[in-house]
């Protein structure tokens, strides 16, 4: 499972300065209010529009966490903002008549009312708002395509979902859509197969209504596989191995044919242990395998080292749930294969063996 905070180059804090500078800079913007802090508007609050507070668009969706300028009549005097029922905090400091600047909090219900509830001394204003947050996201294989489960809410209005990796300073920006199974999605669930050839990217989620939640990175950290072979590394070892179009969940996997306890390899080119993945920076690591037979049994090891997996036990891709000629994912905390302490400073080799038959690796690499 993966975590999300939003839109998080720059901190919160950061983000309402400069929005603040924004706002004040402009001639004709809603803090040019003659007497801001002593307005004595009795009247009842209105609020006409609600807009993100980067680029001052209004929207009729918020994400979680993120800045927003509240837009009205008569609000001087406010003394409660609530989203979906939850209490949401703002400074008076900057307080006007027709604007308030509020953040909408982390805890705040994203499935509910979808009701902007404003107080002031003098009436109450309710505004149509929905909330939209990504909680966290796992990654599945259906029907032979490789997916992303994202999870959270409201996704009601769930426009396009985008895997964006690089950015516009770099030059190296890349932006693939994904398709959305709208079959199994809901209000709470996104299922959108992933692009070929992502290694690494953000997901956006983008809604109808205006708002953008973003993830945090989707891909491995250190690819090995993923499409083609990492080019530090190469196929090696026993019984070799191959690219195959077919199975795959991409263009190519890559497929093992043994005999007699044979093994594939892959390592990284020549001796340069150097090129390896260094595992004091990952958690560990992640493939998906094919079989081809029932009642297969992979072995696993690392760094022409011992067979590790529980124990020096082989690893068994029968597991709850497997079905013959599906993908499966085997995930191996690095814990699992070093003690505390004893890491190498690259793990350059990793091999696989079976007794006999054929298997398929893909998507394969560090996180």
């Amino acid at each position: 499972m993966k975590k999300f905070k939003y839109l998080n180059n720059i901190s919160k804090y950061s983000v309402f300065v400069l929005s603040l500078i924004m706002a004040l800079a402009s001639c004709d913007n809603e803090f040019n209010d003659p007497e801001p802090l002593h307005n004595t508007n009795t009247e009842p609050p209105v609020i006409t529009s609600v807009a993100e507070a980067r680029e001052n668009l209004p929207v009729t969706e918020g994400v979680l966490e993120n800045l927003y300028y509240i837009k009205g009549e008569n609000l001087a005097s406010v003394k409660s903002i609530k989203y979906n029922g939850y209490e949401a905090g703002y400074n008076p400091v900057y307080v006007t008549d027709n604007l308030i600047i509020s953040s909408i909090p982390e805890e705040a219900p994203f499935i509910g009312t979808n009701i902007l509830r404003l107080e002031t001394v003098y009436g109450v204003a309710e505004y149509d708002f929905s909330l939209l947050t990504i909680t966290d996201f796992s990654e599945a294989t259906i029907d032979g395509e490789s997916v992303v489960i994202i999870n959270g809410g409201d996704f009601s209005n769930v426009e396009k979902v985008t895997f964006v990796s690089g950015t516009e300073e770099l030059g190296n920006l890349v932006e693939k859509p994904a398709t959305i199974k709208e079959e199994l999605s809901d209000k709470e669930k996104i299922v959108a197969v992933v692009p070929d050839g992502v290694v690494q990217a953000f997901i956006y989620v983008e809604t109808t209504s205006g708002a953008v939640a973003v993830s945090e990175s989707y891909g491995f950290n250190y690819a090995i596989f993923v499409d083609a072979i990492n080019p530090d590394w190469n196929f090696d070892g026993w019984s070799g191995g191959m690219l195959s179009e077919s199975p795959a969940l991409g263009q190519y996997s890559m497929r093992a044919d043994i005999e007699g306890w044979g093994g594939f390899s892959i390592a990284t080119n020549g001796e340069e242990k150097s090129l390896g993945a260094n595992p004091a920076n990952y958690e560990r690591i992640i493939f998906k395998v094919y079989a081809t037979a029932p009642d297969m049994s992979l072995v696993f090891r690392v760094n022409d080292g011992e067979v590790h997996w529980e124990g020096d036990q082989a690893i068994d891709i029968t597991l709850p749930g497997w079905e013959l000629g599906d993908w499966t994912e085997i995930e191996i905390p690095l814990s699992d294969l070093y003690q505390p302490g004893s890491f190498p400073s690259t793990i350059w080799r990793i091999d696989f063996q079976i007794e006999q038959g054929t298997f398929y690796i893909d998507d394969m690499g560090f996180l």
